[in-house]
């Protein structure tokens, strides 16, 4: 028990431990696998909650929506908060790769990276350039920024240096803007993007998207919220279920 009841935003895996965000309320932890939860945040306390995290080492980094990235270096004992270079704190998305963590903002839609820690961090793609950005995938030095304000998908292939749109083949809201991107997760150089209108993936770093909505021909709604991979299997909450 512990956690039934509050909307669960964020998850990561670390060992035998299991961490959950939840919008609104608290980051719970679980040490036997779910079947019991305690609160965790004793050190920092946010109305909008932890919207994301991601786990590098011994280091848990946890994103909210109103007070930026906070860390963890002891498994969820203690927390600081970690948010200088940021213009504005609502975290959408944060990714780890290697020994740098990216974290993707909502006001202003930009793009961040730090290399240590998070003790400091940089702009990769600059405030107001996008939507607010709610899908980032991190593959070698390709950087892939989806926004959920219509703005389409951006692709990088140089560490963030230069930025271009590749969006081809996703579903259209309106004649000038796609429809928003949710959530995406990459498996190798494959990369798919959950969007109000289904699954869309690409093989060819964003060139072309083509829908892979086989069996979800019946459901009213195609949100596709979040996204989740075991070996081939690929697992997707849209409306209020998973999905295979």
């Amino acid at each position: 028990g512990g956690v039934n009841n509050h909307g669960i935003y964020a998850l990561a895996i670390k060992d035998s431990n299991i961490y959950a965000g939840t919008w609104g309320e608290k980051l719970f932890l679980s040490t036997n696998n779910g079947a019991n939860w305690k609160v965790i945040d004793t050190t920092f306390s946010t109305k909008a909650g932890v919207s994301s995290l991601a786990i590098n080492g011994v280091n848990i980094f946890a994103g909210t929506g109103d007070s930026g990235v906070y860390l963890s270096n002891n498994m969820g004992a203690s927390w600081k908060a970690v948010n200088n270079g940021f213009t504005n704190l609502w975290i959408n998305e944060l990714v780890v790769n290697d020994t740098n963590i990216y974290a993707a903002t909502e006001a202003g839609g930009a793009v961040y990276k730090s290399t240590n820690n998070g003790v400091n961090w940089t702009q990769i793609a600059p405030n107001n350039s996008f939507g607010g950005v709610d899908g980032l995938i991190i593959n070698g030095t390709n950087i892939f920024a989806g926004t959920w304000w219509a703005d389409g998908m951006h692709f990088s292939p140089n560490n963030g240096l230069n930025w271009m749109t590749v969006d081809s083949g996703l579903p259209q809201a309106n004649v000038n803007n796609v429809v928003p991107i949710r959530c995406m997760i990459n498996s190798g150089t494959t990369i798919i993007a959950g969007t109000d209108s289904g699954v869309y993936v690409s093989s060819n770093n964003g060139a072309y998207w083509k829908a892979y909505n086989d069996g979800l021909g019946s459901l009213p709604y195609k949100d596709v919220s979040a996204f989740g991979i075991c070996g081939t299997t690929i697992f997707a909450g849209i409306y209020g279920l998973i999905w295979k």
